[in-house]
C-alpha cells in the first residue's frame, strides 16, 4: 500500500541522514488519497473537476479496482539483495545445466545422424548385393532350363539329321 512505501521511504531517509551524521528529515505525510490507486485518484480528481461537493465517495463505490500500489523497498533490504543474488546464482547455474545438455543433445543427434549415413550406405550395399544374387540365380535357372531343352530336344543343328 501507499502507507508502507510511505513508511520505507521515511525510514530510509532517517537511516541515511543518521549515516551521514545530518539530522533526521521531517516524514512525508499521506493526505487523504494516500490510500488509493492510481486509478483511483484519476478518478477522484475527474470526479472532483466535474462535481466540486463529491469526494471520496466513488471509488468505495468500485471497490474491485482498489488494488492500490504496491511498492518495495527491496533495494536497500540485505536479505531481499542476498535472496536476489541466490535467485541470480540459481538462474545462472540452471543456465549453464541448459546449455550443457542442449549441447549433449547436439552431440548425441550429430553422432545419430553420422550412424543414419553409414546405416543408409550399408543398406544400399545389401540391396545392391541382394540385387546382384537375384540377377545370378535367374541366369542360373535360364542356363539350367535351357540344358535341360538342350538334353531334351537336342541340339537345334542336330534336329535335322
Amino acid at each position: 500500500s501507499n502507507f508502507m512505501a510511505v513508511s520505507a521511504k521515511n525510514n530510509m531517509e532517517r537511516n541515511r541522514a543518521l549515516q551521514s551524521g545530518q539530522a533526521a528529515p521531517p516524514p512525508i505525510q499521506l493526505n487523504e488519497y494516500g490510500d488509493c490507486s492510481a486509478e483511483e485518484y484519476r478518478a477522484i480528481m475527474q470526479q472532483n473537476r466535474n462535481n466540486p461537493a463529491a469526494r471520496r465517495s466513488a471509488p468505495a463505490a468500485n471497490s474491485n479496482t482498489r488494488t492500490g500500489l504496491q511498492p518495495t523497498n527491496d533495494f536497500n533490504n540485505p536479505n531481499a539483495n542476498r535472496q536476489r543474488q541466490q535467485q541470480m546464482a540459481q538462474a545462472s547455474s540452471q543456465l549453464q545445466a541448459a546449455r550443457g545438455q542442449r549441447t549433449n543433445l547436439e552431440n548425441q543427434l550429430t553422432q545419430l545422424k553420422q550412424q543414419l549415413e553409414e546405416k543408409q550406405r550399408l543398406l544400399q550395399n545389401v540391396m545392391n548385393e541382394e540385387q546382384y544374387y537375384k540377377n545370378r540365380i535367374a541366369l542360373r535357372e535360364e542356363q539350367k532350363r535351357l540344358l535341360n531343352e538342350r538334353l531334351a530336344n537336342g541340339w537345334e543343328d542336330e534336329r535335322g539329321l
